[in-house]
């Protein structure tokens, strides 16, 4: 997840952004006429010629917020997950070693 929300706000929603603020451009200068616009403007920079939704600065800054609160709690988890697999290991190797008759 941590690093779907990484991609999400490096990537991702900085394109969607960028198609967004180029829309509500078409809008503003073809005020009657933008969605005879619109397709032609898409189409020039590679992007779908449907509306796109609004993505803004502050969609980014939650991908980000998202991925330091997945990765960090993806890091203590990961870490539980050593500890207790190490602890176990160690377990049984004292159980091992105080078998009688076991080298």
């Amino acid at each position: 997840m941590a690093v779907w929300a990484l991609y999400d706000g490096t990537i991702h929603y900085p394109e969607l952004a960028e198609r967004w603020q180029a829309y509500e451009q078409v809008v503003q200068d073809h005020p009657q006429s933008y969605p005879q616009e619109w397709p032609p403007v898409a189409s020039q920079n590679g992007w779908p010629t449907i509306v796109p939704e609004e993505y803004n600065q502050a969609d980014i800054i939650t991908q980000f917020v998202l991925m330091g609160l997945c990765g960090f709690t993806g890091v203590l988890f990961f870490a539980a997950a050593a500890v207790f697999y190490l602890l176990l290991r160690r377990a049984e190797t004292k159980r091992r070693a105080s078998q009688p008759g076991t080298s």
